[in-house]
């Protein structure tokens, strides 16, 4: 296990290696792109609150405090959010294994985005490394550190998870 998630690692460092000029929700142009992540983000949060508000997440005013945080935290570290090639659902049916426990690959490009490469951990931190911090050092060892590799990481994951938390709580409350 800890040769997989290693090799995941070096994997998604890799993918994070790839840098854009500019960030965008898509990677053939054809969806606007932004010079700054919070400007990205301003284009974003009103498509994902509709979605909350009519899926009845949160209240109306719980929602704008969550978007006016995030817009404010993204505007304080834009200098330091880079866009870069994100794959933006790292869970396990997205993994591949050989049948000795080697990486095989990735699947499932179509959420890749010029993003916070930080985005990542979203999905990683609740379907790969909850109650497994094995896995976690595991693929540290090949990745890095992520508050060595990302300046001011812990802020920029608390946006990506409060932005990509409604986005999936407002998702699972219209399928059902």
């Amino acid at each position: 296990a800890a040769r997989f998630w290693t090799a995941l690692g070096r994997a998604v460092r890799a993918l994070h290696g790839v840098a854009f000029e500019r960030f965008s929700s898509r990677l053939d142009a054809s969806a606007p792109d932004f010079p700054t992540w919070s400007a990205y983000l301003a284009y974003r949060i009103p498509q994902i609150e509709a979605r909350c508000a009519q899926a009845s997440v949160l209240s109306a005013a719980e929602r704008a405090e969550v978007w006016e945080r995030v817009l404010d935290d993204a505007r304080r570290i834009d200098g330091l959010v880079r866009p870069a090639f994100a794959h933006r659902d790292l869970h396990p049916d997205n993994l591949l294994a050989t049948p000795d426990g080697a990486l095989a690959g990735l699947l499932d490009f179509d959420m890749v985005e010029p993003w916070d490469p930080v985005g990542d951990w979203f999905k990683l931190a609740r379907w790969c490394f909850a109650g497994r911090p094995e896995r976690r050092r595991a693929f540290e060892a090949g990745y890095g550190v992520p508050e060595e590799c990302h300046a001011d990481f812990e802020a920029r994951l608390v946006i990506v998870d409060l932005v990509e938390g409604l986005n999936m709580a407002a998702n699972d409350g219209l399928a059902e």
